[in-house]
């Protein structure tokens, strides 16, 4: 999908929901929904009319000050079951060059996951494939913060800003650059801190 149709499905999805929340009752107007969620008006206003673009991270930060769940604005077929309350997002892993992959939006098996009693903040990632092994095997499901500052060795998510994913080690990081390694530890990879839009620690593993 083009950035262009990306920012253009966050927008409609934003609508949808804020249109279900006020058809629900759940607030009588959308400035009622706005001082619920301590959000300016006016900015809502402007990703609504096209007058500004939401982008990667300034759509997981509305999903997070709106109290959804991670990528929900970036499912092409949003259910309004899935915006009435924070829960669990799975996402499947698919693949677009060696180690590089995009996640989509996938429906996890909560008999799997819900003993963790996970947060709000919490996702996951299923691993379908052996690219990541040995350190992460085909069935693993990784468990992700996004609130979580990644520290020193950290295995972490890293999202691009062409829209794709990796898994790295943390290693360090300057003014311009951030350092990582692969998680097998046999090559350093440095990236611009102009190419990431941010990071998530992976905070487990779950092996079946």
């Amino acid at each position: 999908m083009s950035a262009t149709a990306i920012f253009e499905l966050r927008r409609e999805n934003l609508s949808k929901i804020i249109d279900y929340w006020i058809a629900s009752k759940r607030f009588e107007t959308g400035k009622a929904m706005c001082e619920h969620f301590d959000v300016e008006p006016t900015y809502i206003a402007q990703l609504l009319n096209s007058k500004r673009q939401i982008g990667e991270k300034s759509a997981r930060a509305l999903e997070q000050k709106l109290g959804l769940d991670p990528f929900s604005l970036d499912q092409e077929k949003l259910a309004m079951v899935e915006v009435q309350a924070q829960k669990t997002t799975c996402f499947d892993m698919h693949i677009v060059d060696a180690e590089l992959f995009q996640l989509k939006p996938h429906h996890v098996d909560l008999d799997t996951v819900g003993f963790l009693k996970l947060a709000p903040f919490h996702y996951l990632i299923c691993i379908p494939t052996t690219i990541y092994q040995p350190v992460l095997r085909a069935g693993d499901i990784l468990i992700l913060d996004q609130n979580a500052s990644a520290k020193i060795k950290d295995r972490v998510c890293i999202y691009l800003n062409n829209s794709c994913q990796l898994i790295l080690e943390y290693l360090s990081e300057t003014e311009l650059l951030y350092a990582f390694q692969s998680l097998d530890a046999k090559r350093q990879v440095n990236f611009q801190k102009t190419d990431v839009e941010y990071m998530h620690r992976i905070v487990a593993i779950l092996s079946f």
